[in-house]
């Protein structure tokens, strides 16, 4: 049976799946699925509240926190996973390469090829930006420029979400890079995103 939940073990999801009319054994084998799910959520929960209790915060993941969509857990991720970051990376460019985020294409000297992240990256790092894009772009509060950048990359909310959450990922990224190295907050007017070309 066909659904629209984004998430079907989310809310809306599992109360999707209580009013399916499902055989005996299949609905035991989902039953018992769906009370792992619960039991690994809680654990899940018991695991952030330590660290939220107990992880020692520095003044580069207090700023980081200031970005959109990222919370204390991957402040620390993210903190921890680039290091000294002027010393490694020169630019944005370079962050954005070392995460996967930086967009690549299978261009030859007569065609435009596919646009695609490299799979050779800092793996930790590019799960870090793209969680913070998935939390940024469900929030209410979600940068308006940001939220811009989604809806016109899956022409307001009907195609291309993976892409576009790459995309916001990025973009975050180079937020992490421009604060981090500046020493200051999050402000809309830091956003590196960039307006598009104009057509002529």
């Amino acid at each position: 049976m066909s659904h629209d939940y984004s998430d079907l073990f989310g809310k809306g999801g599992r109360a999707f799946l209580t009013t399916l009319a499902l055989p005996e054994a299949c609905r035991a084998a989902l039953d018992g699925w769906l009370a792992q799910i619960d039991l690994l959520d809680e654990q899940l929960a018991e695991v952030e509240a330590w660290m939220q209790q107990h992880l020692e915060e520095d003044d580069i993941t207090r700023l980081l926190k200031t970005i959109p969509g990222i919370g204390l857990i991957l402040a620390h991720v993210i903190r921890a996973e680039v290091g000294q970051l002027t010393e490694r990376f020169p630019s944005r460019r370079h962050l954005t390469s070392y995460s996967g985020l930086a967009p690549l294409a299978d261009d030859s000297a007569d065609r435009h090829g596919h646009r695609h992240i490299a799979a050779a990256c800092n793996h930790t790092l590019r799960w870090a930006f793209i969680e913070a894009a998935h939390c940024v772009v469900k929030s209410k509060s979600c940068p308006a420029n940001l939220r811009h950048l989604y809806n016109r990359l899956t022409h307001g909310g009907r195609a291309n979400k993976n892409q576009a959450k790459v995309a916001v990922a990025r973009e975050l990224c180079e937020l992490v890079y421009v604060i981090w190295k500046k020493g200051e907050p999050y402000r809309e007017t830091t956003s590196p995103v960039r307006p598009q070309r104009s057509k002529h």
